[in-house]
């Protein structure tokens, strides 16, 4: 680019005695002619300027530009302004300023973008720090400039002669150029409007059906209808069941009067009487066998009870009798050492004693001796020893009384008892059973079994309907709660398909639009550039028509 700051008036006609409608620029190769017109379009498209570079050269082009002389010279900045006049914006003419500023900074000897800035203002309004509505910046000023003038566009403008050649031999140039046009005459923004209610529709169209949900609605109708008609016929079916089972509990309870009236025992008791029976005849049995094993084996024991008894007593009188006469034996040696000492051994009495003496004084000593040392007011006495027999004779002898008088004979005695209490109720209740083998009692009986059968199946049948009423309450339950729900979504699929119909309608609509818009804007730009090929070629009559 070019060091310090240049002008370029490129402006034609400014007033009506002027001639000038072509301005040329011209100069050796190398001298600056394709930097102008670089310049121009690097201000108006930036990155997107993409006939000038390949997007991933953006960078290197645009530091390739910065001129080496105010590197020189200190300078970090480039700045392109391009100044439009007379801009047609929504029935207005306007005056734009387009202002494309980069900053630059050297890194390893190269020279690197730090940072860029991009400004469009309208009718030369001062620069602002926040958008407004004379002023765009950045991405904003990039798509209001892109769709004021096409890249496509712009290339009628601003070319280099000598790349016309190449715009020629561009097949999809002219597709290009299609497009360009219809951004420039407003037609490309109603296509993407009809895209986007296309797209809009298609999602509605995809959540909204509201003749399935109808559909479906009308199914779960039908099926709580119909579940309600089983409920209706099962609680009709109870009800007639209920009838008859109170007909057969009178008849029931007539029949078990009439066996009460002739057993004295009502027919609810009679099952229980029976099991009863069954039971005591069973422990009747148990008794008499435990009886059994008392009488095998312990017998004579059990006869001579008493007798045992006493003969324990006895017993026990023997040995404590045989345990004091023990300790009295056991003082006799000390005793006869005394008495050998005091009358055979040793000096004598004077007079001495004759042998008569001596053995008078010995058994005096003898009884006063037992007298003092063995004297017990609990002293046992017998008149002899009938039961000559041992410490382990005597344990065992005692041990068996003890089993009978202690847990023989309370068993027997209760056994004895049991037997007579269950046997005494086994006749009561087989004496109130005894007419159950009359014929007539056994119909009835038979009778009243067959009711009471039919009577259990019917309260079954009544269980097992009340738990198919409630398995259908519950269902209908469910059924409801889904079929508000499907209503809520009937209601929001019916706006949703009044948006599909809408958006049909809208796009429809826009088609129409866009057609008459096409025919008016073709014409529009047909005499706009007959008007402005008129003004260049500076002959009125050179075409009438394009």
């Amino acid at each position: 680019m070019y060091a310090g700051t240049n002008v370029f008036d490129l402006s034609i006609n400014h007033n009506e005695d002027s001639l000038k409608n072509i301005v040329l620029i011209g100069g050796l190769n190398g001298n600056g002619k394709t930097s102008i017109l670089e310049a121009v379009q690097l201000c108006l498209y930036g990155k997107r300027a993409k006939h000038l570079f390949k997007p991933s050269e953006y960078e290197n082009f645009v530091s390739s530009r910065f001129s080496h002389n105010a590197l020189k010279k200190g300078e970090t900045q480039m700045k392109v302004i391009v100044e439009f006049e007379d801009v047609y914006l929504q029935t207005i003419n306007h005056a734009i300023s387009v202002e494309r500023t980069w900053a630059f900074a050297t890194f390893s000897g190269s020279i690197k973008i730090v940072e860029s800035n991009f400004i469009i203002r309208k009718d030369n309004a001062d620069e602002l720090k926040s958008l407004s509505e004379n002023e765009y910046k950045n991405e904003d000023a990039e798509d209001f400039l892109h769709g004021l003038i096409p890249p496509e566009i712009s290339q009628f403008f601003f070319f280099d002669g000598e790349k016309i050649q190449e715009m020629a031999e561009d097949k999809n140039y002219g597709e290009r150029i299609s497009k360009a046009l219809r951004d420039v005459l407003g037609i490309s923004i109603l296509e993407v409007l009809q895209d986007d209610l296309a797209e809009v529709r298609n999602r509605y169209s995809k959540s909204a059906n509201a003749t399935e949900i109808k559909k479906i609605m009308t199914e779960k109708e039908l099926d709580i209808a119909a579940l309600e008609d089983v409920i209706n016929k099962n609680e009709y079916k109870i009800f007639n069941l209920k009838d008859e089972t109170k007909k057969l509990k009178n008849d029931i309870q007539d029949i078990d009067d009439d066996i009460k009236r002739i057993t004295n025992v009502s027919i609810q008791n009679r099952d229980d009487l029976k099991n009863r029976e069954s039971e005591l005849s069973q422990s009747q049995k148990e008794i008499e066998e435990m009886l059994k094993n008392i009488l095998e084996f312990d017998l004579p024991l059990a006869i001579s009870a008493k007798l045992c008894i006493e003969l324990k007593n006895r017993l026990e009188i023997e040995k404590a009798f045989k345990t004091q006469d023990k300790a009295k034996l056991s003082l006799k040696p000390q005793l006869e050492t005394l008495l050998r000492e005091v009358f055979d051994i040793g000096e004598e009495s004077k007079p001495k004693l004759h042998f008569t003496q001596k053995e008078f004084y010995k058994d005096k000593i003898r009884k006063t001796w037992y007298l003092i040392f063995d004297k017990n007011d609990n002293e046992i006495t017998i008149d002899e020893i009938w039961h000559d027999i041992n410490e382990r004779q005597y344990n065992f002898i005692v041990n068996q009384i003890e089993h009978v008088s202690h847990t023989l004979l309370p068993q027997f005695e209760k056994l004895i008892q049991e037997k007579h209490r269950t046997l005494s109720e086994l006749r009561n209740i087989q004496k109130n059973l005894k007419d159950e083998g009359d014929n007539e009692i056994l119909n009835k009986v038979e009778k009243l079994k067959s009711l009471s059968g039919n009577l259990k199946a019917k309260e079954g049948e009544i269980e097992r309907l009340n738990d198919e009423i409630e398995k259908n309450r519950r269902q209908i339950q469910t059924l409801i709660q889904q079929k508000d729900k499907l209503e809520k979504n009937f209601i929001d699929a019916e706006k949703t398909e009044q948006k599909v119909i809408f958006i049909q309608r809208l796009k429809e609509a826009i088609s129409e639009y866009e057609t008459e818009l096409k025919k008016k804007k073709i014409a529009i730009l047909e005499n706009s550039i007959k008007d402005m090929f008129l003004r260049l070629c500076n002959k009125d009559d050179m075409i009438s028509n394009i």
